[in-house]
């Protein structure tokens, strides 16, 4: 698997990977219509992991005064448990170490949870009612040079 930045040109790999036949689809807990999704991997700056021709895994951030903020980020179903995110997670917060990088995450997303635990990340809000489950969102933060826990 191989990460890299992602370009205007990867938007339909993007779409593909969750509106494509087998992706990840609207869930309560991922909630991107295309129409949504089309503008983030268009217009802002994002990474994806590829095995061969096929996008494993991406993300997409905003910059917010100096804080970069994860606005979607998602593996495809084939991918997952395989490492694709853990490896793109780690070359986006290496390429941009001195940043305060933050997340939002279903507080019943326990894999998810724990692998951004292990990079660095601490819980630092809670917005109940965040989803369409009726689940909350957990607000995550990872402060420039955290390293990961032991």
């Amino acid at each position: 698997m191989i990460a890299q930045p992602l370009t205007p040109v990867d938007e339909e790999a993007v779409v593909r990977a969750v509106h494509g036949p087998g992706g990840i689809g609207i869930s309560p807990a991922f909630n991107w219509p295309e129409a949504a999704l089309r503008p983030e991997a268009r217009f802002q700056p994002g990474w994806g992991v590829w095995e061969g021709p096929r996008l494993a895994a991406f993300l997409f951030w905003r910059e917010n005064g100096g804080e970069f903020e994860i606005s979607v980020l998602a593996t495809h179903p084939e991918f997952r448990r395989r490492g694709a995110m853990r490896l793109l997670l780690q070359r986006v917060i290496d390429a941009h170490s001195q940043k305060i990088w933050r997340l939002e995450v279903h507080e019943d997303n326990a894999a998810a949870i724990a692998l951004y635990r292990q990079l660095g990340f601490q819980k630092i809000a809670r917005r109940a009612r965040y989803y369409r489950d009726g689940g909350a969102a957990l607000l995550m933060e990872r402060a420039p040079g955290a390293r990961e826990p032991g």
